[in-house]
């Protein structure tokens, strides 16, 4: 006798079924299967059931049952989202979720891709680039393993140079370099001439 089922929830115990007939087919009371009762997913091959005539007309009976409770399913999810170059390092989030209260957050794994190189790392990337964020959970003894993976881009960022010159300078003979240049966050040339 062996009886199969599925984990669902720690608050959800599972308790094996079955029947008692007389010898004209009619139900019988008296069968108990409250020793096949678990919670976690497991294979259970020695649950008692026991049998315990009201009538007097049967006799007494015991033996055992195979319970199979299997594991369920978890999910994993990765968040992440595109990003612009700014010097800092972007990189995402990841969770497991399941059946039975699982709700834990995971490690996230990020690798360049296309022409991108980076990692596998656990520390987000900083630099412009594309790039493959993942996790995975391996289960539990009621969770089967799972895993997500997102991709994403850091962008580049624009910037703006800025050129500087005097109105004049005095002619030496010699080359002159009057003029000085910075390039800050922003778009685009700009000069300016100063006096």
């Amino acid at each position: 006798m062996s009886r199969l089922t599925t984990f669902r929830s720690t608050a959800t115990p599972h308790t094996a079924t079955g029947t008692a007939t007389g010898v004209n087919s009619e139900s019988l009371s008296g069968l108990d299967l409250s020793g096949t009762t678990h919670t976690n997913a497991g294979n259970y091959p020695t649950d008692p059931w026991t049998f315990t005539d009201s009538t007097g007309n049967y006799n007494d009976a015991n033996g055992t049952v195979n319970d199979v409770i299997g594991q369920v399913s978890s999910t994993t999810t990765v968040t992440v989202a595109n990003a612009t170059y700014d010097g800092n390092p972007h990189g995402g989030s990841a969770s497991v979720t399941g059946a039975g209260g699982l709700n834990q957050s995971l490690t996230v794994t990020y690798s360049g891709r296309n022409t991108t190189v980076y990692g596998p790392s656990t520390t987000p990337p900083t630099n412009a680039g594309e790039y493959t964020a993942s996790a995975s959970y391996p289960g539990d003894a009621n969770h089967t393993g799972s895993s997500d993976s997102k991709d994403y881009t850091i962008f580049q960022a624009t910037s703006l140079t800025t050129v500087i010159c005097p109105a004049s300078v005095v002619f030496t003979g010699s080359p002159l370099t009057p003029c000085s240049a910075t390039r800050n966050r922003g778009w685009g040339l700009e000069c300016r001439s100063l006096g």
